[in-house]
């Protein structure tokens, strides 16, 4: 912490002496540039061709400039202390230093920059024209012999068409060479201002954050009473909602190609803001002088002042455009924001970098057209830097666009790092002789903490660590790392899978500590799930399936690299309230959260608020269940602990088709059980204790006992026991829906199209026969229900958001109460899990609908936190259900949060 805190005040020094040096750059030498631009007047031999590489091979010329910056250098000692003014042409030959400098080496700070400048010009033309600065000096003691005034000059060119000897430039000439150059060296200054003043938007938007980070963790209670109609309508309308519509993390499709990534409306506030700072600076009135003999015409001085300006602007952006976009920002500490936050921000910077820097490579081009120069102006380090520097973000903004960046990762991310370095490079050179060199320093420091950062994490942490992947069959694979030590794991940490030999990559992984992990404190072991996409996640599932082929194993271990920990721990545990929403792989994130807050109820010396624990995980495969079963044990036998799992979708027979092949067993410790069947089939839902509900078209999943040493979940061959057998807890909860199942007879192909295994193997139904079946039991059920109404006995509906044709029927439950007897005779004593404790579905459950039943069950007035982890459209669809939440209960805090890696 002191150290992150160190270096933030280093590089808020740094960038500060960089702002105020660079105040005064873009002309290194206006002294010896004044006398350039002077000295032209009396040349014109040099009329084709490389005018500037003949200028510097002539000896005439070259007299007249370094007389001139000798004669006005020289009597600087007259003007002690005098800042710049029309009549006082030496506003940088001020101050102690240049005494002492004149002293030690014999000529004024203004002379050497005067001569340097006179240098790097020649050089960069030709390497024949290598003069040093003593060089420069003798050609000025030299001309003094030789030197002619302005008037004789002028006659030699009016008669002999040429000036034969060094002149002495008219004094009046240079004045306003020299304050032409101080007009174009404000409006460099200007720009320097202006890019400064984003940037302190930018330190008050980061203030905001780090004083809310303060106020949220020091002063919980007070969050907590912050709720209201005045409150809840501005977290409804600013802080929570997408800026259009309901997409935020997804892609915002325009005329249907045109992928746009639409942030959060607060935020989008916060950019709007910028970029309309940016505009207004950016088209500030401009200063022209009049009768500038530098510039010249008035389009000349728009272009020119223009490209400055917004070259400039650019400059300034690119410190916080490096610190935003890294991984190791020291910012995402202090203000608790995501990284996908800061990303966000990072974008919306490089968009305005990138536009300036457009503009100003425009500007230049069009003045070297109109001057005709733009051949001679390859020959200019500068300008070759400057197109290189161009091209780079070129190249790394177009790989960025979102539909690249999603398909490529790879090498969106490899052209992120080699390209910023190129640009960087280029950069420096193009900027290193004009005063702007402390922002290119202060890019390339942050920058290097950013990588050394990494490389010290994987050196300390995850260093070539060991790693054990296991690949399931619908391709997902998990992994399982062994890593130092000194790994410190929180709630809603990430790392970065670094597979060799490809160093330049990165893949972020939630992380959680599975229950069944072997840590010691020498060796701290994590696991992750991976869902393949493309890239170097593809190639490890094809290496792992070539393994499986070819051994019949499905784990294997390797050594991998491990970037992390990285993320930033949400406040769950400060409410009493927590939602705990998933899709697909994100419920490892959410699983991390859940098992650290049950791990302080149960701790004597941690405490939390947390009351309650929703754990809600919509899945499309039930084989998923299979990766993840230890995990879904272990919040089951935690107290408070509520597990919802949805499995949205069925599995694809041979013929194509969607239907699910459905199997109904028997059990102890589920909730409800549904039949899947044809469209036309109602779902039957049942308050019974069943042993499980499972749709697999490979290997069955079944829930055995739940001892200690058992696992719930368990890939097996053996038969389940038959839906109706002898003494079977089910069929002694006889109603009308098992009286549409009669036991079938041995050879009954009906109901399955084969012979029923005398062992008793489950019926996979016909859809056709499932239907009338389920309408018969509907008659029965809708009858009943008829009978009990006019009875005055209301029947109990466990779930008041099914649809219509929904049937639920709730049994007489005293078994779940006491040990239950185990159906083929042998008592044995079970845990069982109070009702309600854990319930699987196979259907897609309605978000909103979801989290309005989840609210509406909270008993307590108190808080209540969301968090969430998912695909894209998942994450934004929950964000929009709990938008409108938040109007409903407004007498309750609630608070969103999510992760979701784009």
């Amino acid at each position: 912490m002191r150290a992150s805190l160190a270096f933030v005040l280093t590089l808020l020094l740094a960038t500060s002496v960089s702002a105020y040096k660079s105040v005064r750059g873009g002309i290194p030498a206006p002294v010896g540039l004044a006398c350039w631009y002077a000295a032209r007047e009396y040349d014109n031999t040099c009329s084709v061709g490389n005018l500037t590489a003949c200028r510097c091979g002539s000896p005439i010329f070259m007299g007249s400039v370094t007389n001139c910056i000798d004669r006005w250098t020289s009597i600087a000692p007259r003007y002690p202390g005098l800042h710049f003014q029309e009549n006082n042409p030496f506003s940088l030959i001020t101050g102690s230093r240049r005494e002492e400098f004149e002293v030690a080496y014999g000529y004024s700070v203004e002379a050497l920059k005067a001569y340097k400048f006179i240098q790097d010009l020649c050089y960069q033309l030709g390497p024949r024209f290598q003069y040093s600065i003593g060089h420069l000096e003798a050609m000025a003691v030299e001309a003094k012999e030789h030197v002619i005034g302005a008037a004789e000059a002028e006659a030699q060119l009016h008669f002999l068409g040429e000036v034969r000897a060094p002149v002495a430039v008219r004094e009046t000439r240079f004045i306003q060479y020299l304050y032409s150059m101080d007009v174009v060296i404000r409006q460099y200054s200007l720009g320097i201002i202006q890019g400064v003043v984003l940037n302190i938007y930018w330190a008050l938007v980061i203030f905001v954050g780090f004083a809310t980070n303060v106020f949220y963790s020091y002063f919980p209670d007070v969050v907590r009473r912050m709720k209201g109609p005045r409150i809840t309508w501005f977290r409804r309308h600013f802080t929570l909602p997408a800026t259009i519509g309901t997409e935020h993390n997804a892609p915002h499709v325009i005329l249907k190609y045109i992928q746009i990534h639409l942030p959060t409306r607060i935020h989008s506030i916060v950019i709007a803001i910028y970029v309309l700072l940016t505009v207004v600076l950016t088209i500030f009135p401009i200063h022209f002088s009049a009768n500038d003999p530098y510039l010249g015409t008035s389009l000349i001085k728009f272009a020119r002042y223009t490209g400055n300006r917004t070259g400039l602007v650019a400059l300034t952006q690119i410190p916080l455009l490096v610190l935003f976009g890294g991984r190791n920002n020291i910012l995402l500490r202090y203000t608790k924001w995501p990284f996908n936050t800061f990303l966000t921000y990072h974008r919306a910077i490089a968009w305005v970098t990138f536009s300036h820097m457009v503009f100003h490579s425009i500007a230049f081009a069009f003045l070297a057209v109109y001057k005709s120069t733009y051949p001679h102006n390859w020959g200019f380090i500068n300008w070759n830097m400057g197109h290189l520097a161009t091209v780079a973000a070129a190249v790394m903004v177009t790989v960025a666009i979102r539909p690249i960046r999603s398909r490529v990762y790879e090498l969106f991310y490899q052209t992120h790092i080699s390209g910023f370095v190129i640009f960087l490079v280029g950069l420096g050179l193009h900027c290193h002789n004009f005063g702007w060199m402390g922002w290119v320093y202060t890019s390339g420091t942050i920058f290097l903490y950013n990588e050394l950062s990494s490389i010290a994490k994987i050196f300390f942490c995850g260093w070539n660590s060991i790693a054990t992947l296991t690949l399931f069959e619908e391709g997902m694979f998990k992994i399982v790392v062994t890593t130092s030590g000194r790994w410190n794991f929180f709630p809603g940490c990430y790392c970065y899978i670094i597979a060799r030999p490809n160093l330049l990559q990165g893949h972020p992984f939630s992380i959680y500590v599975a229950p069944d992990n072997t840590s010691t404190p020498g060796n701290a072991q994590l696991t992750m799930v991976v869902k393949p996409r493309k890239g170097k996640t593809a190639r490890l599932t094809r290496m792992l399936q070539d393994h499986y082929e070819s051994t019949g194993s499905r784990s294997m271990q390797t050594r991998l690299y491990v970037d992390g920990p990285y993320g930033n721990q949400q406040p769950l545990s400060e409410y009493a309230n927590i939602l705990l929403v998933s899709g697909g792989v994100g419920v490892t994130a959410a699983y991390g959260y859940a098992s650290y807050i049950t791990g302080l109820q149960q701790s004597p010396l941690r405490s939390t608020r947390a009351l309650q624990i929703i754990f809600v995980w919509i899945v499309h495969d039930a084989r998923s269940l299979k990766w993840f079963q230890t995990e879904l044990l272990h919040l089951i036998k935690s107290p408070n602990v509520k597990v919802e799992i949805y499995i949205t979708r069925g599995f694809l027979d041979k013929d194509d088709s969607f239907v699910p092949s459905t199997r109904v067993y028997q059990a102890f410790q589920l909730e409800r059980w549904v039949l899947c069947g044809s469209p036309t089939a109602p779902m039957i839902s049942r308050s019974v204790p069943i042993e499980t509900i499972e749709a697999v078209k490979h290997a069955p999943i079944k829930i055995t006992n739940p001892t200690e040493n058992t696992n719930y979940f368990d890939t097996t061959d053996t038969p389940p026991r038959p839906l109706h057998s002898a003494g079977s807890t089910l069929t002694s909860h006889a109603s009308p829906m098992l009286s549409a199942f009669p036991p079938p007879p041995d050879n009954d192909t009906s109901m399955t199209g084969q012979s029923l295994d005398p062992g008793g193997t489950a019926r996979t139904l016909d859809p056709n026969v499932l239907s009338a079946k389920l309408a018969q039991a509907s008659a029965s059920i809708s009858q009943e229900r008829k009978d009990k109404e006019a009875a005055g006995d209301t029947p109990h509906d466990s779930d008041s958001d099914e649809k219509p044709h929904d049937l639920v029927v709730t049994p007489p439950t005293p078994e779940l109460n006491h040990p239950a007897q185990d159906p083929e005779g042998n008592r044995e004593s079970y845990h069982v899990p109070e009702k309600g404790k854990f319930k699987i579905e196979m259907s897609k459950p309605e978000v909103a609908k979801l989290l309005s039943r989840h609210f509406s069950d909270i008993t307590n007035d108190d808080s209540v936190g969301v968090f969430v982890c998912g695909p894209e459209k998942f994450n934004d669809e929950v964000r929009a259900a709990f938008v409108t939440e938040t109007e409903i209960h407004g007498n309750i805090r609630m608070d969103y949060f999510e992760e979701s890696f784009c």
